[in-house]
């Protein structure tokens, strides 16, 4: 479990920084 949790919360948290630092950006175009 440890191994395949941390995956996914990394890539979670990836994917929510994303949307985090993309958006302001597409409001700016």
């Amino acid at each position: 479990m440890g191994e395949v949790m941390k995956e996914y919360v990394a890539g979670f948290i990836a994917g929510v920084a994303t949307v985090i630092v993309g958006h302001p950006f597409d409001t700016i175009k």
